[in-house]
């Protein structure tokens, strides 16, 4: 009884390898998958580089605004500086 279900085992494994052989083809079925995880692992790289650019971009920014600043202030010291000396040799 033992060998005789072993056997029903065996051609039945052997008839559904046949089917699949057949009927689908492994990579029909698991390419989108891969696919689909390929541009899943692209995308998420991509976001990756998304963030570190608007990290990069913000540390500028707030650079610029620094040097902004800076800027102003040498420029609003400069002018209290002109006007001191137009008052000076108005003054004279």
């Amino acid at each position: 009884m033992a060998i005789n279900s072993r056997g029903n085992t065996e051609n039945g494994w052997s008839n559904l390898t046949n089917y699949l052989n057949n009927n689908c083809s492994f990579s029909d079925h698991f390419s989108p998958v891969c696919s689909t995880t390929e541009e899943i692992s692209d995308l998420t790289e991509q976001i990756a580089e998304g963030g570190k650019r608007i990290h990069e971009l913000e540390k500028i920014k707030k650079q610029v605004e620094q040097e902004k600043c800076e800027l102003q202030a040498a420029l609003e010291e400069a002018e209290v500086h002109v006007k001191l000396c137009i008052i000076k040799k108005s003054g004279k």
